[in-house]
């Protein structure tokens, strides 16, 4: 005879995040640091301050590639983790953003026009 209707599909488990670990004082994300989706957690880890450079659209093309991806920063060791724009571009909020303690965490997206939106535990 013939074959029953289908069933809904079944909860398909979490997502699984890639670690990218850096050790260094100074990182700016490339395009691999945008895992599509999100998925992507890079931790951060130095006793001395650390300088992260959002890069302009056109030197990596985030938003032309995932659209608006988010990348995710996690302050790992006791230097201070400080957000920049590479030259030509800004961060919101303005100033001179930085993860508030260590263990907090940011998230960093491009929203278009060279400009980073900054969401997380931050302190100017």
């Amino acid at each position: 005879g013939p074959s029953g209707v289908s069933g809904p599909s079944g909860y398909s488990g979490p997502s699984v995040y890639t670690i990218n670990a850096q050790t260094g004082t100074t990182f700016q994300p490339a395009l691999d640091d945008a895992y599509e989706g999100g998925r992507q957690l890079t931790t951060l880890d130095n006793v001395s301050p650390i300088l992260v450079t959002l890069p302009l659209e056109a030197t990596v093309g985030f938003i032309a590639t995932y659209g608006n991806p988010s990348l995710n920063f996690v302050q790992k060791g006791t230097g201070k983790v400080t957000f920049v724009a590479e030259l030509g571009g800004s961060i919101v909020p303005a100033a001179t953003p930085s993860i508030a303690s260590q263990d907090g965490a940011v998230t960093a997206i491009p929203v278009g026009g060279n400009v980073w939106r900054l969401i997380g535990l931050l302190s100017a």
